[in-house]
């Protein structure tokens, strides 16, 4: 390519011999180039270029040998612009030297509009010069005189503005040296105000050391009294926890010695006194309701049977049965995708909801909802009663069922919300994450 484009610049300041020396040169390049896509634009490009310096030159042989080489792959350089470009050029000048310059006339009048479009500044000197001498060959002296000018003014602009990048060159020359003086003078005063920084930069570290130190002291301070904070919380809860398990133990005595205890006391009597009296089993079925009920209440013992959804349904379904409330469910998902020891504490936590539901919603109805969805199971409680204000309720929130579902929910690392506002009910959320 570099010896292609001195045979350009050569053609352009009109240097046949040198023009001549490079084509030749480049054509020898072209011919030791691997066979690549690239390699075979510039051999076209080069040939090209050679048809018309060949033609120039009087050697129409070589030139007529390149051009019909080049015709073989005429479909390839008409699709692409530049080579069309430097073909047209060329076959133009060879056929100058055949006289079919009506040919030649043709073919540059339809690439100039081209050229000009493109501005292509170059091709165009080329263009205007190659047309000036077609019509110099033909005798229309005027013609040749109009476009030998235009091909002067075209050549003359280019020289104006190649001395205006010349002049722009040496002017950006002494405007980098004048920088450069500039710059050292700078760097002096730098090296000054440097040395004064450094005081005043060893204060601003003492000072940001200081405020690091300071920051430090009061996050582990924060630190220690969020922990005191939640130690004390822990120690409460536990002793809600304590007391709660004592009251659920006086209650299960009670229960044990004023109802079962008495009833069990009255089936001993009646068996004493009546030893022939006829079996009536009334009150021992109703003992035995009572301890199940009891049983059911310390643990459900068919849970590991039924599983959670069974289970949710079933106490569902015993809230209705024994409540002026109406309960419901909305449960049509078969596998939770939940480990075991979780389903448990889930259990719970929606049995503690439906109790707190009872006791305090003064509702007319209650839904409990389990719904999949991509990486979690939602099990949700919601009510239509009166509810209660978030902001002001906080010994609700703070309560021992509330810490209870609260803790339940981080041991199984669920997701808790309590959405309630009121006189229109309350939500309860359990997001339990899919193994």
């Amino acid at each position: 390519m570099a010896h292609l484009r001195a045979a350009i610049d050569a053609y352009l300041q009109e240097q046949e011999p040198v023009e001549l020396h490079h084509i030749k040169q480049a054509l020898v390049n072209s011919k030791l180039l691997p066979k690549t896509d690239i390699s075979k634009i510039v051999t076209i490009l080069t040939n090209a270029y050679a048809v018309g310096t060949f033609a120039r030159q009087d050697q129409l042989q070589k030139s007529d040998q390149i051009l019909a080489q080049l015709q073989r792959d005429s479909s390839y350089i008409n699709n692409t612009p530049f080579l069309k470009t430097y073909f047209t050029f060329g076959k133009a000048h060879n056929d100058l030297k055949h006289c079919n310059t009506k040919t030649a006339e043709k073919a540059i009048l339809q690439l100039l509009p081209e050229l000009k479009q493109a501005e292509e500044v170059l091709n165009i000197l080329q263009a205007h010069h190659t047309l000036a001498t077609i019509y110099e060959q033909q005798q229309e002296n005027k013609k040749a005189l109009t476009y030998y000018k235009s091909y002067l003014h075209i050549k003359d602009s280019l020289n104006k503005s190649a001395s205006k990048k010349r002049f722009a060159y040496v002017q950006t020359q002494f405007e980098v040296e004048k920088k450069d003086l500039e710059i050292e003078k700078q760097q002096k005063n730098i090296l000054l105000l440097s040395a004064q920084n450094k005081v005043k930069n060893q204060g601003i570290i003492f000072g940001a050391i200081f405020l690091i130190a300071l920051f430090t002291i009061f996050y582990l301070w924060r630190s220690r009294k969020f922990t005191k904070h939640k130690m004390k919380l822990q120690k409460n809860f536990a002793q809600d926890l304590i007391s709660n398990v004592e009251a659920e133990r006086k209650r299960i005595s009670s229960e044990l010695h004023d109802s079962i205890g008495q009833n069990l006391l009255l089936i001993k009597n009646k068996v004493i006194l009546n030893p022939e009296s006829p079996k009536d089993t009334t009150l021992i079925d109703h003992t035995i309701d009572e301890v199940r009920h009891m049983s059911q209440h310390l643990h459900p013992f068919q849970f590991e049977k039924l599983g959670l959804i069974a289970s949710i349904k079933n106490t569902v379904e015993n809230f209705q049965k024994n409540s002026n409330i109406f309960y419901s469910e909305d449960i049509d998902i078969q596998d939770l995708n939940i480990s075991k020891d979780k389903e448990i504490f889930i259990y719970r936590m929606i049995q503690e909801c439906l109790n707190n539901v009872e006791k305090h919603s003064q509702a007319k109805a209650c839904n409990v909802m389990v719904k999949e969805a991509e990486k979690y199971v939602l099990f949700q409680i919601k009510d239509n009663g009166i509810g209660f204000d978030l902001t002001e309720n906080s010994q609700l929130l703070n309560s021992l069922g509330m810490k209870t579902l609260k803790e339940r929910a981080q041991i199984i690392q669920a997701q808790l919300s309590i959405n309630s506002e009121k006189g229109k009910g309350t939500t309860i959320q359990i997001q339990v994450p899919k193994k």
